[in-house]
């Protein structure tokens, strides 16, 4: 049509190209005006483990009376902990006032925090000549559990003198008459020298006074997250053994009745955070934390930002846990009994200044090698 305006005597051709060019103007504006009314939202299943099919959904409604015939969806999947990224897209018509759901298939070989997101609707004018996208955003949380593994620990004397504890746990009864947990009445099966006679006497039943559980803050577990300059971030395998690693030796902590602490640099502020362990119920507010925990770049390790945040001596136990053997060890309180766990793919340990004791493992053998482990 173009060559017969040009070459021709007949103004049918141009005035054809100016419909046709003025059809596909009307398109792209169209779908364009009608894009804001596409919105998307993400589901993902809660919990999944390793290696096992995730799947995700994205929801697009359509509240325009106009359809959309070719629509992307681009996925994302994230691993928090290990950084392994899966992408997809898909393509979906979407109805006139109406709803298509469109299924994302992911899976990891790592445990971690997955994040499922909604990274950008993609569309396609009514005649398919333009393509544009608009970012969306909408995402969805699921944890991949991690396998926990068997640890027989043994926590070593550091010879620190500790004031007598006087902290109590507000989560469960325990076995120190020095304080009272909670009063309640009589349940079968009770030992008599629980009831509270007292109030017995005064209420006219029987009543039991528990006892409060002692917590001890003698372990403070270091897990390092941080890609010094110049340094190279972790594989995907080391950074999942390292998340199983801390959420094992805690699971035992727990289990031995043993209150510790464990912490690193949080992303957002760089700062250290200590996170408080000395129950069944802390602990897995816990697993939801270490799942989530990215690597981050910065100037100071886990070390020095404990030593800044904390005043030290506070703890007679201090494991180290990390992919690459610390520099600054000797930073740490020298009262203090400390331990390096160095997860990588070679299982090479380096020797590690401040008489620490150094346990070297890889991906693959982390269950074995650290049992037992004496910290």
């Amino acid at each position: 049509m173009l060559l017969l305006t040009v070459f021709g005597e007949s103004v049918l051709p141009l005035l054809l190209l100016g419909a046709m060019a003025l059809i596909i103007a009307v398109s792209l504006l169209l779908s364009r005006v009608f894009a804001g009314a596409v919105t998307a939202a993400a589901a993902v299943e809660s919990v999944s483990e390793r290696n096992r099919a995730l799947t995700g959904t994205v929801t697009l409604t359509n509240r325009s009376r106009f359809p959309f015939l070719y629509l992307g969806v681009a996925a994302e999947m994230r691993n928090l902990l290990t950084g392994e990224v899966t992408e997809q897209t898909v393509f979906r018509a979407v109805p006139p006032r109406g709803k298509t759901v469109s299924s994302f298939s992911f899976s990891s070989r790592y445990c971690g925090k997955a994040r499922f997101t909604v990274k950008a609707l993609v569309y396609a004018d009514y005649l398919g000549v333009f393509r544009f996208s608009r970012p969306v955003g909408a995402s969805s949380e699921a944890l991949i559990l991690p396998e926990m593994f068997p640890l027989d620990v043994t926590v070593v004397k550091s010879g620190v003198t500790e004031p007598e504890c006087d902290r109590f746990s507000p989560y469960r009864s325990g076995d120190d008459p020095s304080e009272t947990f909670a009063i309640r009445d009589y349940e079968p099966g009770d030992p008599l020298r629980s009831v509270h006679w007292k109030l017995t006497g005064k209420f006219d039943r029987l009543v039991i006074r528990e006892a409060s559980l002692p917590v001890d803050e003698s372990v403070l577990v270091l897990f390092e997250r941080v890609v010094l300059p110049g340094g190279a971030p972790a594989a995907a395998a080391v950074r999942g053994a390292l998340g199983e690693i801390a959420v094992s030796l805690s699971q035992k902590l727990t289990e031995m009745k043993i209150a510790h602490t464990v912490g690193w640099l949080s992303a957002g502020s760089g700062a250290f955070a200590g996170h408080r362990v000395d129950s069944e119920e802390t602990f897995q507010l816990l697993l939801t934390e270490i799942l989530s925990v990215s690597e981050l770049e910065g100037t100071e390790n886990t070390v020095e930002g404990y030593m800044k945040a904390v005043h030290p001596g506070n703890y007679s136990n201090i494991i180290y846990l990390a992919s690459v053997s610390p520099e600054n060890l000797f930073l740490l309180p020298p009262t203090a009994k400390k331990t390096v766990i160095l997860c990588a793919d070679d299982g090479a340990g380096a020797a590690v200044s401040g008489e620490a004791d150094l346990y070297g493992v890889t991906p693959e053998n982390y269950e074995t090698a650290l049992y037992p482990l004496m910290i």
